[in-house]
């Protein structure tokens, strides 16, 4: 997990005033029944970047190092640049952004890693797929997102590796990208019991 964002600080277009001019603004806007802007611009999210998905740097590699006949990882996962909620400022363990001479105060901040990718799958089995159907195991929600995963990018070319720049591999992304939509209705689901 990384504290700060994976693209420069430079490229984020945001306000940034000292804490003080804060306290003064929102002091300000709260007494006031009609407060004034004199403007605000807002910068909207790009869409459409190619290719997309891929698999990050810091993405763990299969085969499991211990037991080489247990091939990893499952699923892919988004996990870069996902805005998480932070504890309230001030925190020791979650400090402000700096961002030149100034603190850039937040509940929420841009985090990398594993830690961001594991919730989004855990939200789709557990809340997305176990409410939809209460009657499957674990292993049955499990093969429903391994099977409608995705091993394609949106120029319809396989997925790549941005560590090597490379096609990756199922050692790379097992079985794919999750589709949370498709895990719905997969078609097809696998599960075990006590015999196998």
């Amino acid at each position: 997990m990384t504290d700060l964002p994976s693209f420069p600080v430079s490229d984020l277009n945001i306000p940034v005033m000292p804490m003080l001019t804060s306290s003064l603004l929102m002091e300000y806007a709260r007494s006031v029944s009609n407060a004034l802007v004199r403007s605000i611009r807002f910068v909207l999210t790009r869409f459409g970047m190619k290719p997309a998905p891929q698999v990050a740097k810091f993405s763990s590699r299969g085969p499991d190092p211990i037991f080489l006949g247990l091939l990893k990882p499952d699923i892919l996962a988004p996990g870069i640049d996902v805005l998480a909620a932070v504890p309230p400022f001030p925190n020791p363990l979650f400090p402000p952004i700096m961002l030149g001479n100034h603190q850039l105060v937040t509940d929420y901040q841009l985090y990398s890693g594993t830690s961001m990718a594991a919730p989004l799958v855990a939200g789709v089995a557990a809340a997305l797929l176990r409410a939809a159907h209460p009657e499957w195991s674990p292993v049955a929600i499990q093969s429903a997102i391994m099977t409608i995963a995705y091993t394609m990018d949106n120029k319809r070319s396989n997925l790549t590796d941005k560590l090597t720049t490379l096609l990756a591999t199922p050692l790379d992304f097992g079985a794919g990208q999750i589709n949370p939509n498709r895990a719905m209705d997969p078609g097809l689901i696998y599960d075990l019991d006590f015999q196998d």
